[in-house]
């Protein structure tokens, strides 16, 4: 990731606000009337208009909404509340909005864009508890997850190919019913027309080519943005080679991985058991 020099957070407030004014006004909405319509009051659409106020992550969705304005303001808010999430993803959000194909490979936890809000709640309520964010960077990176899961019901929804490693179902979160829930909701979108999903299994181990989570993003000119993470922020690259290596390693993947049928069957059978590990 570069260096460059962050733009202050006033000024970022004060760009989300003149976004809202213009989209307001093109609706021929007071500030009132808007703020009727997503449940604030018009003083306080008047403060995020101002810069005054940090508009919260509902704000945002709801304007969205209102004003017809698809992710407009969202994709504004990632970059206004990127302290809540880690550093650099914020980014990769925006690339993610616009991709016309999507590839992941995803290890013990349940990639955020498949979560339910129980099994998203358990993981980031955890890191609030335990220090390493707050509850309202919590609750916004909850809210934030749910949110990116709109791309599965857009008209021109991106193609999508999931790879998760057999620890993503077998690592316990929340409990039995919350990770059950989850697991349901696999099966779900494994019968997705427009979704691919795998399983690596355990027994393959030695043949997974990717020894991180990591995702590629195929974008409208046809160039692969590749993402991964870490404690210690994102990796965000368009480097053509390194793309080249990472398509050759995802490839591999998808052919040692188990087949989409056997895959659906795996998920089903654990969640038919208690065989759960625990965290």
């Amino acid at each position: 990731m570069n260096g460059e020099p962050s733009e202050p957070a006033r000024s970022r407030r004060e760009a989300f606000g003149r976004k809202l004014r213009s989209l307001r006004q093109a609706k021929g909405l007071t500030q009132s009337q808007l703020g009727t319509l997503i449940n604030y009051s018009g003083a306080f659409v008047s403060y995020v208009e101002l810069g005054d106020r940090p508009p919260p992550f509902r704000f945002a969705t709801a304007s969205d909404t209102a004003l017809d304005a698809g992710d407009t303001l969202v994709s504004l808010w990632w970059d206004l509340e990127q302290s809540s999430m880690i550093k650099g993803f914020f980014k990769y959000a925006s690339y993610e909005s616009k991709a016309l194909q999507i590839r992941q490979y995803q290890d013990r936890i349940v990639p955020g864009i498949l979560q339910t809000r129980e099994y998203a709640e358990a993981i980031h309520n955890a890191a609030a508890n335990r220090g390493s964010i707050s509850q309202r960077q919590a609750d916004e990176r909850v809210a934030f997850a749910l949110s990116r899961q709109r791309l599965h019901e857009k008209p021109d929804a991106p193609r999508c190919h999931f790879v998760l490693d057999e620890s993503c179902l077998r690592t316990r979160i929340g409990g039995n019913a919350v990770t059950g829930a989850q697991l349901q909701r696999l099966e779900h979108f494994a019968e997705n027309p427009n979704l691919t999903l795998q399983v690596f299994p355990f027994a393959r181990g030695e043949a997974c080519s990717f020894p991180w989570p990591a995702i590629m993003l195929t974008l409208s000119d046809q160039s692969t943005v590749l993402y991964s993470e870490s404690k210690l922020g994102a990796l965000l690259s368009k480097d053509p080679d390194e793309a080249l290596r990472w398509e050759r390693d995802w490839r591999h993947l998808q052919n040692s991985a188990l087949s989409p049928a056997d895959s659906l069957a795996l998920i089903r059978a654990i969640r038919s058991s208690d065989d759960f590990v625990t965290v």
